[in-house]
């Protein structure tokens, strides 16, 4: 390319450096993009924490008893997709019909038993659009 006086934009040297910058700033995205997911499942008490399970170590499924407040006991099934309360002792059994957890940021909680099942990582999305 040539300005209005003759002379060029660009040199052959700076188009090859500027390839080069776009093949890395590439690789960079692709890297970023395909990096595995770190999910963690926390329950926590009262805001303690009882137990932190990295999903992604697990080979199959794994479940764990939590007791809560008010001798309310939680069942936890862990596994490499995600995790979800699978049964309780609490009256209303929100923490229960809360279902699969695969997200960073869900959470299901026991209210009596004032036990808090979330999820945690480092791939998450804002939003979601079905």
């Amino acid at each position: 390319m040539e300005n209005l006086r003759g002379r060029r934009l660009f040199q052959k040297r700076d188009l090859v450096l500027l390839l080069a910058l776009l093949l890395l700033a590439s690789a960079l995205l692709l890297a970023f993009l395909f990096r595995p997911a770190s999910q963690r499942a926390v329950v926590e008490r009262e805001g303690e924490i009882l137990w932190e399970e990295d999903l992604s170590l697990l080979t199959g499924p794994k479940e764990m008893v939590f007791e809560g407040a008010n001798h309310i006991s939680l069942v936890v099934r862990f596994s490499p997709e995600g995790a979800q309360v699978i049964s309780s002792q609490c009256p209303d059994q929100i923490c229960v019909e809360t279902g699969f957890l695969v997200r960073a940021g869900e959470a299901a909680v026991c209210l009596p038993g004032r036990l808090v099942l979330r999820m945690e990582g480092t791939k998450s999305f804002d939003a979601q659009t079905y």
